[in-house]
């Protein structure tokens, strides 16, 4: 994007920090933006239009500049105090999901730098509107969008998928663990070995000489979980 026109956040946009205090809010039918992922709920709005939601605060606090999150709302919805809403102002020249996609990407390089202070770690509305943005043709930024919307669906589908196929192996591991503490998995192997697992190897005699050295206290018969194969013992 180097090759498209930089252009201050505050010269194409109208910036306007929160009202809503997060802890005191009524909870109602319109969404509460807060510097958390999820939204909360707030009984009165705002704003009744599309923006992008940057948190004033450091995320992590205790000296630290951090942002986790930058949001992007539309429709009616109320803001934290300490959020600052960015609206386009002429939506010809700026893409609000677009200017999303790049604060939200690019946060960590052109709004962490800028937060200032010592134990309250903070952003002003000042140095977020002199941020500069570069600026595609409306065409161009649509084109990315899709591109980015295209991607994030993909990424959804594949998470979901690899989720799904955690829990199968999750089963199939209980599964494969079931039968090798049954005896099921060396069934074959115990017929085409029996000399192996017989006479002074049969696991009777094996406990006996462990036994000789360590006690283990023996297994009730109501205890006992499951059948085991004939050269085992509990």
């Amino acid at each position: 994007m180097a090759n498209y026109r930089a252009v201050r956040i505050g010269d194409i946009c109208t910036l306007e920090k929160g009202k809503t205090g997060i802890s005191k809010a009524k909870p109602g039918k319109y969404p509460l933006v807060t510097t958390a992922a999820e939204r909360k709920s707030s009984s009165e709005y705002q704003f009744d239009t599309e923006a992008v939601c940057i948190p004033l605060v450091s995320s992590t606090g205790h000296g630290k500049k951090s942002l986790n999150y930058v949001h992007y709302q539309e429709g009616k919805f109320a803001l934290g105090t300490i959020l600052v809403a960015i609206i386009p102002n002429d939506k010809k020249i700026i893409n609000t999901r677009y200017l999303h996609y790049y604060l939200s990407k690019n946060k960590d390089r052109v709004l962490v730098p800028l937060m200032r202070g010592a134990a309250n770690v903070s952003l002003s509305v000042k140095s977020i509107s002199n941020v500069k943005i570069p600026v595609p043709p409306l065409k161009k930024q649509q084109e990315i969008i899709k591109i980015i919307d295209k991607t994030s669906s993909n990424y959804n589908k594949l998470m979901k998928e690899v989720n799904k196929q955690k829990k199968f192996t999750t089963l199939l591991r209980q599964v494969i663990l079931h039968d090798a503490i049954g005896g099921k998995l060396t069934k074959n192997w115990r017929k085409n070995n029996i000399d192996l697992i017989s006479g002074e190897n049969h696991a009777s005699k094996l406990l006996e000489k462990i036994q000789s050295k360590n006690k283990v206290s023996p297994i009730k018969e109501d205890e006992v979980p499951f059948q085991i194969p004939d050269q085992w013992v509990w």
